[in-house]
């Protein structure tokens, strides 16, 4: 079974996470995408030190794309 993609944006501010800020995130372990997943996506796209705790799921308009 392939591991789910999905496109993220950041709908608001929230310290160093932007509004804007977007990238494609594979779920690792399941279904549901991981804030550390989120983090870590937007810190290598970004080059940035965005902590997990600023990537829950309310903050990101989330499209599934397979």
């Amino acid at each position: 079974m392939a591991k789910p993609l999905y496109k993220i944006t950041a709908k608001k501010n929230n310290g160093s996470l932007l509004k804007g800020m977007t990238t494609d995130v594979v779920a690792q372990y399941s279904s549901k995408l991981r804030q550390q997943e989120i983090a870590d996506a937007l810190n290598q796209k970004y080059n940035s030190n965005i902590h997990h705790s600023k990537c829950g799921l309310t903050n990101f308009e989330i499209q599934k794309l397979n």
